[in-house]
């Protein structure tokens, strides 16, 4: 194989290497938001999707070429893979207990920006941008409670 399809599969490697450490750091980081009370995956579809394609692409490897050795392409198609599988999607959003997920940030409740209930939603502010995930009005009582405690400072004004 010639040296720079070597360099080009390494550096393919060390950023998928690089992206499922992340990916599993945010799944640890997530943890914080203590017992799931309502999760929203849109992102499940495309990940089932990308995880076909990587399998497709695996099949063709194995089937494929003598000019790519298969243990330089496995190894690729492989951290592919698993960062497809482990990667939150930007449109996930998940309600837990104790805080909050949208796509790859976690913030514990006190670390909100800025919260209110509305409706069906509770919404707040991450990195400058509203979210909403979906929390049934039987939990509003609990979570503005817990909002209050943790962050009063923070309710938006906005109803």
């Amino acid at each position: 194989m010639p040296a720079h399809f070597q360099a080009v599969f390494l550096c393919a490697d060390v950023a998928l290497a690089v992206g499922v450490a992340l990916a599993l750091a945010v799944r640890v980081r997530a943890r914080a938001v203590g017992d799931v009370v309502q999760r929203e995956l849109p992102g499940l579809r495309g990940r089932l999707f990308g995880v076909g394609l990587v399998a497709a692409a695996l099949i063709a490897a194995v089937l494929g070429s003598d000019q790519v050795p298969l243990p330089w392409s496995l190894s690729t198609l492989a951290l592919t893979l698993a960062f497809v599988l482990l990667r939150p999607a930007d449109g996930d959003r998940v309600c837990g207990r104790d805080g909050v997920r949208r796509g790859w940030y976690v913030r514990r409740l006190a670390d909100l920006e800025e919260w209110r209930l509305t409706g069906d939603h509770l919404r707040f502010r991450l990195r400058g941008e509203w979210t909403a995930v979906g929390l049934a009005n039987a939990h509003h009582a609990e979570f503005e409670t817990k909002l209050r405690a943790a962050a009063p400072d923070r309710e938006s004004p906005f109803q």
